[in-house]
C-alpha cells in the first residue's frame, strides 16, 4: 500500500492468489486492481468494479487510481498528525471533555413520575391493528378471549374470509371446552 507504483507482473500472481484465498480482504482487492492498472491488463475494468464494492472509501480509491502520489502525501500527513483540521480537533476536544467529566443520567424523581398521567391504552386501539398473526400470538400466549376478539374484528375487516375466521373462532371454543 505504501508504494503501489512498484507493483508489476510478478506481484500480480501473488496478489491474485491472495485475493482468491481471502475474497473479502479489501486491501488485496484494491492492490490487485492497482497492479492490473500498472501493467495495463485487460482484467482491470472488471476488477475496478469488484474493488469498488469492497472499498471502505470510494473517494480514496479514486484518488489511488488517478493520483497515487496525492494519496501517499495524505497518508504521511495523517501519520505525522499535521493534517488534523480545527473541526477534527474540536471533535477530539469534545470527546476528551466528555470522558473527563464522566457524565451520568440521574434517576427520575418518584413524585414527578406519580404526577404524570399516562392514559391506559384502550382495547379499541389494540383491535385497530388486528391481524391473523396477532390472533395467533394471543393463542400461543394462552389468551384465547383476545384471539377470539381479533378474529371477530377480522371478520368485519375482511368479509370475504369471514367463514375462515368463524371456523378459527369455533376451533378455539372447541379446544376451550375440551380442556
Amino acid at each position: 500500500m505504501a508504494s503501489p507504483e512498484t507493483l508489476n507482473a510478478d506481484s500480480v500472481v501473488k496478489l491474485e492468489s491472495l485475493r482468491m484465498e481471502y475474497p473479502f480482504f479489501s486491501t488485496a482487492q484494491i492492490l490487485y486492481m492497482k497492479n492490473l492498472q500498472n501493467i495495463n491488463d485487460n482484467r482491470y475494468e472488471e476488477q475496478i468494479k469488484l474493488a469498488a464494492t469492497y472499498s471502505p472509501d470510494r473517494g480514496r480509491l479514486k484518488e489511488l487510481l488517478n493520483n497515487p502520489e496525492l494519496v501517499k502525501a495524505k497518508d504521511q500527513n495523517i501519520d505525522s498528525g499535521s493534517n488534523t483540521t480545527t473541526k477534527q480537533k474540536s471533535y477530539i476536544e469534545l470527546i476528551d471533555e466528555f470522558i473527563r467529566e464522566e457524565p451520568s443520567i440521574s434517576k427520575p424523581d418518584e413524585k414527578r413520575l406519580a404526577e404524570i398521567n399516562i392514559p391506559k391504552q384502550d382495547e379499541a386501539s389494540i383491535y385497530d391493528v388486528a391481524t391473523e398473526t396477532l390472533a395467533k400470538i394471543y393463542l400461543k400466549q394462552g389468551d384465547k378471549s383476545k384471539a377470539i376478539k381479533i378474529y371477530k374484528q377480522l371478520i368485519l375487516k375482511f368479509p370475504e374470509k369471514s367463514s375462515y375466521f368463524a371456523a378459527q373462532i369455533e376451533k378455539i371454543k372447541k379446544e376451550n371446552i375440551n380442556n
